[in-house]
Parts: C-alpha cells; structure tokens; sequence
C-alpha cells in the first residue's frame, strides 16, 4: 500500500471532499438500485379472464362460495362460462 504526503492543507482537503463526494454518489446510486430491485411492482399478467386461459392457468373455487357462484353463472359463451363448463362443471 502506498503511502500518500500531502504536506498542504488545501490538497488534504481536495481529497477529503472529493472522496466524501464521489462515496454520496455511490451510496445514492446503489441505494436506488436496491430500493427498485426489491419495490418496483411487476405490471400484471392477469388483466382479464382470457388471460387465465391463454396462460394456463387454474382457477380454484371452493363448492358454494362466490367465485363459484360467479363462474356458474356466467354466460355460456363468456371465456368464464366456457372455463366452467369444460373444466369446472362436475367439481364444483
């Protein structure tokens, strides 16, 4: 490691300033870094019920509750009426 002499005071205080400027820098870049890494919301891969079937998706709806409800009384020819009757229609 190298030793470093500055025998003015103005060099001692180009470097204290300097260095205390360029650790602000950083800290403030990887803290927002961090904070958008770990926050940011995703944008939603489900915005309508299409979506569910084109993806794959399964829906889960407990006998009598109200998305069951909703399913079954969906119009047939809705994507959710479709959903009910091929996949849902003797569990439910």
């Amino acid at each position: 490691m190298h030793t470093l002499i500055y025998s003015s005071s103005s060099a001692r205080i180009l470097l204290l300033s300097g260095s205390t400027c360029f650790y602000l820098i950083f800290a403030y870049y990887t803290g927002d870094m961090v904070a958008v890494m770990t926050s940011a919301p995703t944008p939603p891969s489900v915005s309508s019920f299409d979506d569910v079937i084109e993806s794959g998706y399964r829906v889960l709806a407990l006998a009598g509750s109200s998305a069951a409800t909703v399913l079954e009384q969906a119009d047939s020819d809705s994507s959710m009426g479709m959903y009910y009757e091929t996949n849902m229609m003797d569990d439910v």
